[in-house]
Order: structure tokens, then sequence, then C-alpha cells
């Protein structure tokens, strides 16, 4: 039981860091639109 909490966890943990890293990559070229 602990052990599936923690793969929870841990997936959820890469779920974030991915849904932050698509939105610097998509603000970063909106920017990159933006200024250039």
């Amino acid at each position: 039981m602990s052990d599936v909490n923690l793969k929870n966890e841990k997936s959820n943990k890469i779920g974030r860091i991915a849904i932050v890293f698509l939105g610097f990559i998509i603000g970063f070229v909106i920017a990159e639109k933006f200024l250039f």
C-alpha cells in the first residue's frame, strides 16, 4: 500500500515538473515572438 503511494507521489512530481517545463518553453517561445 505504501509502495503504491510512493509511486503515485513520484509520478505526480514528474507530472508537475513536466507541466512547469512545458509552460516555461511555451512562455519562452511567446516572449521570443514578441521581442524579435
